[in-house]
């Protein structure tokens, strides 16, 4: 065998490991992140769990629901922290988690909830069926990423196989042990040759890694202008919610009227609902203003802002003269009428939805170009993604 040919054989042994190391090393990384990620939606949970408990623990069964709760997501952390999960164990509490919730969240319970906190009933509910379903997504991924680990070994220990019957090692006899004349004759031009090559690499790696940082350049730029954009959709949101806060008319009989057609048309009174609808406000602003975008915590703010105003959105309105009068008290109070109201917080409520996924869209290639040029700063990015690790869209 000529050594032009062993050189190529070993340099693509050596590739194919490279490439099959790379690969395995990329799985690692995403199964780390997903779990993470699980025990962010975990630990969201615990956190609302706490506030529940801790507000209203001496009330009808709470005591019972506490153990009942409390103990089934202690097992649940258990298995989640074990270096192979197992998908039914972990989908079969997951279930009974949620059962146990939704059978506690009664009408008494949401009563309390309503009296004797500052926050609305509905907007806890749908936090923590949120949190629950992020976690079996993310669950769900970190089982798909470990399952991939074996796969990826056994294909990497195929391919060694297959290589080592493909070239096998020519046996050691006195004819190999002569030195080629010619090969002594061309050390000098092979080297130079070697010097060529190896200045060739230098140069289309260096310009590869330019090509990446330039890359992540434009990905950051694109991140900060994606930020601007999401950020003026919420200040148009902001704005647009204002309307319903008109402190100039309080005691007048402008607001008198306001109050009954807000009633009529939310169902609820308006000082709880704009209390509450300024505490959701704040935390979604909270989330959209991060440098460090995270999906999981603005989506939650977003959907329970979305969720409070879900009753207005979807009354229908008739022509009678309750209606008629709702809508002129309410013209007299916002300025505007009840159509357009919704119409435009329809459109705001969408592009604060569609900025939020293009952040989503940016960020992630973000990472899988950030991991191309610099693979050392991924435990410090997950580092920083698990200080996050409290979403409580719903709280100050």
């Amino acid at each position: 065998m000529s050594n032009t040919n062993m050189q190529t054989q070993t340099s693509s042994v050596l590739q194919n490991d490279r490439v099959s190391s790379c690969s395995i090393s990329k799985v690692q990384k995403k199964t780390q992140l997903s779990r993470i990620k699980c025990m962010n939606s975990l630990r969201a949970i615990q956190s609302q769990l706490k506030f529940l408990i801790e507000t209203l623990q001496d009330f009808g069964n709470m005591p019972i629901f506490k153990r009942t709760f409390s103990q089934d997501l202690d097992l649940l952390e258990n298995h989640l922290t074990k270096e192979i999960i197992s998908q039914t164990d972990c989908k079969t509490i997951l279930t009974k988690l949620r059962t146990t919730f939704e059978n506690a969240f009664n009408s008494e319970l949401q009563a309390r909830i309503q009296n004797y906190t500052r926050y609305d009933a509905q907007s806890f509910y749908d936090a923590m069926i949120f949190n629950m379903d992020s976690l079996g997504k993310y669950m769900l991924e970190l089982i798909l990423h470990q399952q991939r680990t074996p796969q990826l070994l056994k294909q990497k220990k195929l391919m060694q196989t297959q290589e080592d019957h493909s070239n096998p090692i020519p046996a050691l006899n006195v004819d190999s042990l002569k030195v080629d004349l010619v090969v002594i004759q061309n050390t000098c031009s092979e080297k130079e040759d070697s010097n060529s090559e190896t200045a060739s690499s230098k140069l289309v790696k260096e310009c590869s890694l330019n090509s990446e940082t330039k890359d992540v350049h434009a990905i950051k730029y694109k991140m900060s202008k994606a930020k601007e954009r999401c950020m003026a959709y919420f200040r148009s949101l902001h704005s647009h919610l204002q309307v319903l806060l008109k402190d100039d008319l309080k005691g007048t009989r402008i607001e008198h009227g306001f109050k009954r057609a807000f009633m009529s048309l939310f169902g609820q009174d308006v000082d709880t609902f704009t209390r509450t609808m300024l505490l959701n406000v704040d935390q979604l602003q909270k989330q959209l203003d991060k440098d460090e975008f995270q999906e999981d915590g603005s989506m939650t703010a977003f959907w329970v802002v979305n969720n409070q105003f879900q009753k207005f959105i979807d009354s229908k309105f008739t022509l009678d003269y309750d209606s008629q009068m709702t809508d002129t008290y309410f013209v007299e109070y916002t300025g505007l009428e009840v159509q357009h109201f919704r119409d435009t917080l329809l459109q705001h409520l969408g592009n604060v939805k569609k900025s939020v996924a293009e952040r989503t869209v940016i960020k992630d290639k973000s990472i899988r170009t950030d991991s191309t040029v610099q693979d050392d700063n991924a435990g410090q990015w997950e580092y920083n993604l698990l200080d996050e690790a409290d979403i409580r869209p719903f709280m100050t």
